[in-house]
């Protein structure tokens, strides 16, 4: 996965907090960065952690298409904002 800067934006994310939307550069720089270092890196697309995973970004009641887990020190997990609505 080679990700641009401009992927993530208006991406939510979650990395063991509440979940944020990526609105600023300094953002999506941190989250390229954990990406890139990250050790593990998957696809969610459905069953019990997909619906899990969904309600840790907030994202219940909302089109969700795809989420993807990565693991850099912990797991985190991120929806791009071309896979919900």
């Amino acid at each position: 996965m080679n990700y641009e800067i401009s992927d993530f934006f208006g991406a939510i994310v979650n990395m063991g907090g509440d979940p944020y939307l990526v609105e600023t550069e300094e953002q999506a720089k941190e989250l390229k960065e954990s990406i890139e270092k990250a050790a593990i890196k998957r696809e969610i697309t459905d069953g019990e952690e997909f619906d899990t995973v969904k309600e840790q970004l907030d994202l219940g009641g909302h089109n969700v298409r795809k989420i993807w887990s990565f693991v850099y020190d912990s797991e985190f997990v991120i929806c791009f904002s071309e896979d919900w609505e």
